[in-house]
């Protein structure tokens, strides 16, 4: 298996990963907005983010080959091979790097849209938060909501980003023998 088809393979893990919270986590949750309180821009919001996780679904899984070029995943390993019998611990901690950042940014990805939506509507509508709204997003909880996913994301952008760097920082050859 070439390192590109093994990154091929775990994009589009993500992806249907992304499908699968939204259908099943995403939208089950934030249906109850809907049904407490019928408002159409809670609607128009719902379907846009439901839009958004979509399209980067079909992304991930039919623009795989930009990905892996945008992201240089393919750079920074000894050989074009990936030969999982001989895997060392650098290789090993490189693609938990890369499985650890694609997972913090799937996870948090929603929830940092989602308190950056309620946090615009909190301070520019006239009307503020609905009933639903507050009761969910709790009126104090917005602010620590959105700084914990923010981290997530840009930590799950930078892991994805040095992966390389960090898998040499981590792992230092003088300490482990393969």
């Amino acid at each position: 298996m070439t390192k590109k088809d093994f990154f091929r393979l775990i994009i589009k893990l993500f992806g249907l990963y992304a499908l699968i919270q939204t259908v099943f986590g995403y939208i089950p949750s934030n249906i109850s907005y809907i049904i407490y309180e019928f408002d159409v821009s809670i609607f128009f919001w719902i379907l846009g983010a439901t839009l958004l996780v979509v399209a980067i679904f079909m992304f991930l899984i039919f623009k795989v080959d930009l990905i892996i070029k945008w992201l240089r995943l393919d750079k920074g390993f000894d050989n074009d091979l990936i030969d999982f019998n001989n895997f060392n611990g650098e290789n090993i901690i490189k693609l938990s790097l890369i499985l650890l950042g694609g997972v913090l940014i799937i996870n948090y990805l929603p929830d940092l849209l989602q308190t950056t939506y309620l946090w615009f509507k909190r301070e520019v509508s006239s009307r503020g938060l609905n009933s639903m709204e507050t009761i969910i997003s709790g009126q104090n909880t917005i602010s620590i909501n959105w700084g914990i996913a923010a981290i997530n994301v840009v930590l799950g952008i930078v892991l994805l980003n040095n992966y390389a760097q960090l898998a040499k920082w981590l792992y230092r050859k003088e300490n482990y023998k393969d």
